[in-house]
């Protein structure tokens, strides 16, 4: 048994990186740590470390509390629906993944309590961000509470969010000005806002269409992108029924003129386009339909960018 020991005390410094990538946090912690020197301050210099919370792992065992030294140096945390953890614990996160958050959770997505958070993902907000589009006087300060006023992630980079509406927009890059990487789900048939604060170091954009409301109406979209001048790349997202084309909707400039109204530093636009065709059309009419909107997206665009239509069908 002090021969295997030994062999694998002798392994290089890269090849045990390698192995405990494979470990969740507090299984690595409770396996090697305290065994010598020597692990212990690699264990501590690895800044992959993840745990994740899975409803079915909840139990007794999984338990954090204070004295459990492994969560101060939890670099990835990732949450399951269904479990309340406090992010107190663990100050020194850097990726965060809440597939349904509490409103304690919610409550605490703040600088005070996670000063280095790069990247966010709120797969689902459940009754807080369904009441978004009940009333227009919801805020995301609801959900980030302002500490003396002066709340902020300054160090979120990334963030990746399900349906909000305007406001909420309006509110997320104000609390979050150095915000690189936006993406987020609407409904286009929200109130407008009025003039939206510019937000410059946001570069890429993705945002998904959740409704299927038709003729399309893009005046929503001058509200999004006119406050992030600096874009350099853009994705939209959107279903369509082919059993509601119309001759108007080959005149679509596929938002040609927003871009050149509002992005002028933009080089790569990609727009995802579901499609449902009826029942009725032959797949010949389909392709031949869907054929003349590639054209005239194409024809939109100019080649002033990279521009490009990707059609999905269902």
């Amino acid at each position: 048994m002090s021969h295997h020991q030994a062999c694998f005390e002798l392994l290089p410094n890269e090849i045990l990186i390698e192995f405990f990538q494979y470990f969740d946090a507090q299984e690595l912690f409770h396996a090697f740590y305290k065994l010598n020197i020597r692990l212990n301050a690699l264990i501590q210099s690895f800044h992959h470390l993840k745990l994740v919370f899975y409803l079915n792992k909840m139990n007794n065992n999984n338990i954090i509390n204070n004295n459990d030294i492994f969560r101060l140096f939890i670099y990835t945390l990732r949450v399951d629906s269904g479990i309340n953890v406090n992010l107190t614990q663990f100050p020194n996160i850097r990726h965060l993944k809440l597939e349904w958050p509490s409103n304690q959770e919610l409550q605490q997505l703040c600088s005070n309590v996670l000063p280095y958070l790069e990247k966010l993902n709120l797969v689902y907000i459940g009754n807080i961000l369904t009441n978004t589009f009940l009333s227009s006087k919801f805020s995301y300060l609801d959900i980030f509470p302002a500490n003396n006023g002066l709340m902020c992630l300054p160090s979120l980079r990334i963030l990746k969010i399900r349906f909000i509406n305007l406001s909420i927009y309006q509110t997320i890059l104000s609390l979050c000005p150095n915000l690189y990487y936006f993406q987020l789900s609407i409904f286009t048939s929200e109130e407008f806002l009025s003039n939206i604060p510019i937000h410059d170091n946001l570069k890429r954009l993705v945002i998904r269409v959740g409704d299927v409301i038709w003729p399309w109406n893009d005046n929503l979209f001058n509200k999004y992108l006119s406050c992030v001048p600096n874009l350099e790349q853009l994705n939209i997202h959107r279903l369509f029924y082919i059993s509601r084309i119309t001759e108007s909707f080959f005149n679509y400039d596929w938002f040609a003129s927003i871009i050149s109204t509002h992005l002028r530093t933009l080089y790569r636009f990609h727009f995802y386009l579901r499609c449902f065709p009826p029942k009725y059309l032959t797949e010949y009419d389909t392709e031949k339909i869907l054929n003349q909107i590639k054209n005239n997206f194409i024809e939109s665009h100019h080649d002033q960018y990279q521009s490009r239509l990707i059609i999905q069908h269902s």
